[in-house]
């Protein structure tokens, strides 16, 4: 028996050819997006982050968006902004997050601390090293009285050269006042300081009580007094003053072995109250040798 040709249609051809051209367009968009996915287009980070709030690499290190200033790490630890422990060496980067307490509840402590170091409303004060402290010997021989030695200082941002004493702005010559500053150190998010941004800003006088014109009160115009306390033995005053931001200062006042001693933090807050009762209980004189 023969078979028939087939024969189709007008209206049954235009048909056939609709479900052709359908069934090619879903196979061709299966197979992109299978590549797609393949391809990792549309897999979200392992944090669930965004460009913008990823870590990125500086300095043969890592660091995070200013919006998400908490780095968290593969070792299982957290690191702030300021913190001093240094992240172990080939650990990866995971994610970045707005504070410790997000990190936390994401199961990401902050890394142990180092002995000797305070943290006060998220910024961390260092103990100095003996560079900077044989710097404290140097002015005090250059100037001719005891100085006002820092023991602990906010932590510096990296990349920032460490904190000097006697150098090019503040040379240190007899006769004059001793005058050390400290712009730039690292603050959490929240943080208030210079001109109500998030910058921080210490600066430290002394003079002797019998010069004239001393540099004690150095940019401070006080505008109410906060405490009395007690400041390495003596009576010291904390103040609120104008200062040379529209962010105001708070200034710590006390004189020590007939030195008058000035600290001044930018930024008219409770934070920086207690930075500065921190780092003043941590001061030490260091006293000429010659």
């Amino acid at each position: 028996m023969a078979l028939e040709r087939l024969h189709v249609g007008p209206f049954y051809g235009s048909k056939l050819l609709g479900v052709l051209a359908a069934a090619l367009l879903i196979t061709a968009l299966f197979v992109t997006g299978r590549s797609q996915k393949l391809a990792g287009v549309s897999q979200p980070s392992p944090a669930g982050t965004t460009a913008d709030q990823a870590p990125y690499r500086l300095g043969g290190g890592f660091r995070c968006p200013l919006a998400r200033p908490v780095l968290v790490m593969a070792d299982g630890h957290s690191y702030p902004a300021g913190h001093p422990t240094k992240p172990p060496q080939g650990a990866r980067a995971i994610a970045c997050y707005q504070s410790s307490e997000e990190a936390a509840a994401a199961g990401y402590r902050p890394a142990p601390l180092p002995p000797g170091v305070l943290v006060i409303g998220g910024v961390y004060l260092a103990p100095t090293d003996r560079v900077f402290r044989s710097g404290c010997q140097r002015a005090a021989d250059r100037l001719g009285y005891a100085v006002p030695c820092p023991g602990l200082l906010p932590t510096s941002t990296p990349g920032m050269a460490p904190p000097e004493l006697c150098g090019t702005q503040d040379p240190c010559h007899r006769g004059q006042g001793f005058f050390f500053q400290r712009d730039g150190f690292e603050v959490p998010s929240g943080y208030v300081g210079v001109s109500k941004q998030r910058q921080g800003s210490l600066q430290l006088a002394a003079s002797p009580t019998r010069q004239p014109n001393g540099v004690a009160d150095f940019d401070c115009e006080p505008e109410g007094s906060i405490a009395t306390i007690r400041v390495q033995g003596s009576r010291g005053v904390l103040v609120h003053c104008s200062g040379p931001s529209s962010s105001g200062q708070v200034t710590l006042r006390w004189t020590q072995a007939s030195v008058d001693i000035s600290m001044s933090l930018q930024g008219a807050n409770a934070v920086n109250q207690q930075l500065l009762i921190a780092m003043a209980a941590h001061l030490r004189l260091v006293r000429p040798t010659t």
